[in-house]
Parts: C-alpha cells; structure tokens; sequence
C-alpha cells in the first residue's frame, strides 16, 4: 500500500531522527505524535511518496541499523544528510511515479559531496590546525574522540578520496603524520575563496 516515509526531528531529543512510514496523510501522524510526554512538536525533516511504505521503512532502518537508538523503536542518532545519503537509493526504488517527495535531500553544500560528516570535520581540524604543528594519527583520534579503528578508518576513507596523504617518516609509536592531498587542497582553497 502507498504511504508516506517521513523523516522527523524533535528540539527536545536533540541529535535524533524519528524514520516511520504512515499510510494516513502526514499532518494526522503529526497530530497523532503529538502528547503530553513529548514537550516540543516534531518537525518534517524530509518526506517521500512511496509504494508499500511498510516495506520501504523497514528497508531504511534495516540499513541504518547501526545507529538505532533502542531495539525495536523509530529513533535514530544520526544527521538528515548521512541518512539521506545512506538510504536514497532504497527509497528511490520506492518513490511513486511524478510525484517524487515532499522534501528533495538537500543539495550539497560544496562541491565535494562524497565526504561524510565526520570525514568532513576531521579535514576541517587539520586545515584549521597551524601548518607547523604535527597532524598525527593519535592527535586527530583524540581530538575527535575516536576509537582507533575508526580513526584508521577515516584516515583511510579520506585518503582513498584523496583529500589526505599520509606521510611515513613519523615514530611507529604515533603512527603517521597527515596532511592535505590535492583534492584536499582544493577542498582548502575553495572555503577560502568563499570566505573572501
């Protein structure tokens, strides 16, 4: 059955997306969601015209499972744009014929849209960081407060991107040092550009 998957977010539950589907118009849901033991109203984040809604929603939180908030439960923590950018082919599959969505994902902000949020502050530290201090593996992990798989992991993300190089000359026990790759540069360059 055609239904509504909607995205919405709660000034009282900062950080979280409610993802549910709904087979009666939205404003009703809306209003269904709306009681006395949640403080502010949701707010419409995104939401899309699809077939077999049920499916199309469990689909979406299969593939952000990760980061559910509790077992069971529609709350996610996670930003609009990592989902969007995580489930849009999934719901592209689903989206009903011309009337496509009530909120289009937002566009990129720049022209380098293939950076996740947190690739995306990682690059903007060391850009900011004063060129003759290191940018070491375990100062970017602490700045961060990232476990050291996943500090491994977006180093290794944003060099196969090529916004980063690593460099080997560093102590084995601080790993390798960091800095802009080419694609980086121009990352660099165009916020200044803007800036200006």
């Amino acid at each position: 059955m055609s239904g509504t998957l909607y995205f919405l977010s709660n000034v009282s539950m900062p950080g979280l997306l409610k993802i549910g589907h709904t087979e009666v118009g939205l404003d009703q849901r809306l209003a269904q969601l709306r009681h006395t033991a949640i403080p502010a109203d949701f707010k419409i984040e995104a939401a899309f015209h699809v077939q077999h809604s049920a499916a199309c929603e469990r689909a979406v939180h299969k593939a952000l499972e990760q980061f559910r908030q509790a077992p069971q439960r529609e709350f996610f923590r996670i930003t609009l744009k990592a989902a969007l950018n995580g489930v849009w082919p999934i719901i592209q599959e689903y989206l009903l014929e011309k009337r496509e969505s009530i909120t289009e994902p937002k566009a990129a902000a720049h022209p380098f849209p293939d950076l996740s949020e947190t690739e995306e502050e990682i690059l903007w530290s060391i850009i900011d960081k004063p060129r003759f201090l290191a940018v070491d593996w375990s100062w970017i992990r602490n700045q961060h407060d990232l476990t050291e798989n996943e500090a491994r992991y977006y180093l290794q993300e944003l060099k196969a991107k090529g916004y980063l190089k690593e460099l080997k000359d560093r102590n084995p026990k601080y790993d390798s040092d960091w800095e802009l790759a080419e694609k980086g540069l121009k990352y660099y360059m165009w916020i200044e550009n803007r800036q200006n």
